[in-house]
């Protein structure tokens, strides 16, 4: 049995070979179909933005927020918020080699000519939809 810690973390002084059945409120089981769903959601992610730059989950986040304002344009500064992590200048540069590669187009902003707007191009509207669509297969296969 797992002996657990403060709020049912498990105790990290547990022996590895002692595997219960259920974890948590969840039979370890489930826990193991959700870690291959998660895994073949990477792995398919890469077949898409097989560059290793993209690699970066920073760049799954920006995408996936543009993903959900349903192709509104979203200024620049929301951009660099979506990888809150980064400074605004590392964001910036995230972001303008997702524009140099095709994956989001700058326009002009048409209530502040002084700013610019990001668009999610075709090409990534295409590879974000085909990988929701692979996310969504595997996880109902797999509950």
């Amino acid at each position: 049995m797992v002996s657990t810690g403060p709020q049912g973390i498990p105790d990290k002084r547990t022996d590895a070979t002692d595997s219960p059945a259920t974890i948590g409120r969840v039979p370890k089981a489930a826990h193991v179909k959700l870690v291959m769903a998660l895994n073949a959601f990477d792995q398919y992610w890469t077949t898409l933005f097989g560059e290793d730059e993209f690699l970066d989950l920073h760049y799954m986040k920006l995408f996936a927020q543009m993903w959900v304002r349903h192709g509104e344009p979203m200024p620049r500064s929301d951009a660099y918020l979506c990888m809150k992590s980064f400074s605004t200048q590392t964001a910036m540069k995230y972001v303008n080699r997702a524009v140099e590669r095709g994956y989001l187009q700058e326009i002009e902003n048409p209530d502040d000519r002084r700013s610019r707007l990001l668009v999610m191009t075709p090409l990534l509207i295409s590879r974000v939809g085909t990988l929701l669509d692979y996310a969504l297969d595997e996880f109902r296969k797999a509950f």
